[in-house]
């Protein structure tokens, strides 16, 4: 759902994990042991996450960039910026 965004966070320098195809509860599982917080679409994944998630409502990618920029206080100047391999 959100590959691309995926990406675009590790080559902006944010260590990123984009599980791919899995279910609820292994997302939360690995959020919580890894102190990761979910960034999804699906309302319900990001109810049960409660404070541990932020929604995002924008399909486009820039847009959901500048989301996470609100919400998260995402750095898009910082010092790792295409510092990550991308996958």
């Amino acid at each position: 759902m959100l590959g691309s965004l995926a990406r675009w966070l590790r080559f902006l320098g944010y260590d990123t994990m984009y599980p791919g195809p899995s279910g609820d509860d292994d997302i939360l599982r690995l959020a919580r042991e890894e102190g990761r917080i979910i960034v999804t679409r699906d309302r319900g994944l990001a109810a049960r996450a409660g404070p541990g998630a932020i929604l995002l409502s924008s399909l486009v990618v820039d847009e959901q960039i500048l989301q996470l920029r609100g919400a998260a206080g995402l750095d898009l100047d910082g010092p790792g910026r295409m510092m990550r391999c991308p996958k």
